[in-house]
């Protein structure tokens, strides 16, 4: 009898142990549209990045399917950078995408997510931003009337361009301290 005590209440701490432990075996359907939430191992930067640079990150919350986790709080997570600019141009941007994760048996399994994109719009390094085209054509055109507007567009359009020159596009900087979210397309994980 006394021995029986012990049986059972050994069988319900495997039990409750059991239902906490991750899953490690069997087909586990990840639906569509799950978030998985991360952090960067390291910094990733529009004006130094390139398309194609793989990077490493880890779970900052547990991937849960059905009340089991798949993967733990922390797992590695791998993904590359899909698109980038930051260079030159109007705008500085980063796409993310998450391409592997390391379950909670250790097994590495490839995942898909829909990409994550990060823009910075450029900005004028002076005070204050002009239409130079409209304002070529207002002189333009209460200077010479029909032709001097023209003229005073094209003046105006050539300023504007100029004006480039003192236009600077701030680069997109994600840093590690940063919480993403990647939404998981459809896989199945073995």
């Amino acid at each position: 009898m006394k021995y029986a005590r012990y049986l059972v209440l050994w069988l319900t701490v495997l039990a409750i142990a059991a239902m906490a432990m991750p899953v490690s075996h069997g087909n586990i359907e990840v639906p569509a549209g799950t978030t998985i939430t991360i952090r960067l191992e390291r910094e990733l930067s529009s004006n130094r990045s390139f398309s194609g640079e793989q990077f490493t990150a880890s779970l900052a919350l547990p991937l849960i399917v059905n009340g089991r986790v798949v993967a733990k709080q922390g797992s590695e997570v791998r993904g590359r950078i899909v698109g980038v600019s930051g260079r030159s141009g109007a705008s500085a941007y980063l796409v993310l995408e998450l391409n592997q994760l390391v379950l909670a048996d250790g097994w590495v399994k490839s995942i898909a997510t829909e990409p994550l994109a990060r823009r910075s719009e450029a900005h004028a390094t002076g005070s204050q931003s002009w239409n130079f085209p409209a304002v070529g054509t207002s002189v333009g055109a209460a200077v010479g009337k029909g032709r001097g507007a023209a003229l005073g567009a094209t003046i105006g359009a050539s300023l504007r361009g100029l004006s480039a020159i003192g236009t600077q596009t701030q680069p997109v900087v994600i840093k590690p301290s940063e919480l993403l979210m990647f939404r998981l397309k459809a896989t199945r994980q073995p």
